[in-house]
């Protein structure tokens, strides 16, 4: 006698594994069986530079293909949030992928290291530390520039790339050995009221790729 196995479905929710048995589960059934509270905000994690999607209880995602990943946020007012609120959001949006480490200076800005991040072709190296600071008087105040570690990123030939050096260390820093390399990088635009963390690290990822 055979018998028949119901295909199983894997999928993580905040870096766990959960299986299911159904082809497509909705926002409210993804979070019921991760037991994720009711008023958080799921989001699935996209490949590549594609931005992540946030999904709502009533939208259905297929569970065939690729195993998907997603995340939970706790409820904030997006665009008001204070700097504490999104640097948790932050950190729990990329925990899967890149954990992120912030570290609270006495003069009340923070650094914010995003780790082993895929810096794409192009680079001497495929992956990097990538970290900025969120300035005193963050939201109104914009960040600016960043840093990857190991120091000495270089182009795949071996030249500096455009604006950038090894001699400028993260103002502030109490880790004295870092050594990094940073790039003078500035926002053109900057909306206090709407931007935040996590859009000021896709500027960053913009500078980074394609290589230059």
């Amino acid at each position: 006698m055979n018998e028949q196995h119901t295909k199983q479905y894997d999928f993580f929710v905040d870096a766990k594994k959960y299986q299911t048995d159904q082809k497509h589960l909705s926002g409210l059934q993804i979070k019921q069986i991760a037991g994720v509270q009711a008023n958080y905000q799921l989001y699935l994690e996209e490949q590549g530079e594609t931005p992540d999607k946030e999904i709502s209880d009533s939208m259905t995602v297929s569970m065939e293909g690729h195993v998907r990943h997603f995340y939970a946020v706790p409820p904030a007012t997006f665009g008001f949030n204070p700097v504490e609120q999104q640097l948790r959001d932050f950190v729990a949006r990329h925990a899967a992928k890149n954990p992120v480490e912030v570290t609270a200076l006495s003069n009340g800005s923070h650094i914010v290291k995003v780790t082993n991040v895929g810096i794409g072709p192009g680079w001497n190296r495929p992956t990097a530390n990538v970290l900025f600071v969120v300035p005193p008087g963050y939201p109104a105040a914009r960040p600016d520039c960043f840093w990857v570690e190991p120091a000495e990123l270089r182009l795949a030939d071996g030249t500096t790339p455009k604006n950038t050096n090894d001699a400028n260390a993260i103002p502030g820093d109490n880790v004295s050995s870092r050594r990094t390399t940073w790039f003078s990088w500035h926002l053109q635009s900057w909306d206090p009221s709407r931007d935040t963390v996590e859009t000021y690290f896709n500027t960053i990822m913009g500078r980074l790729k394609p290589a230059r």
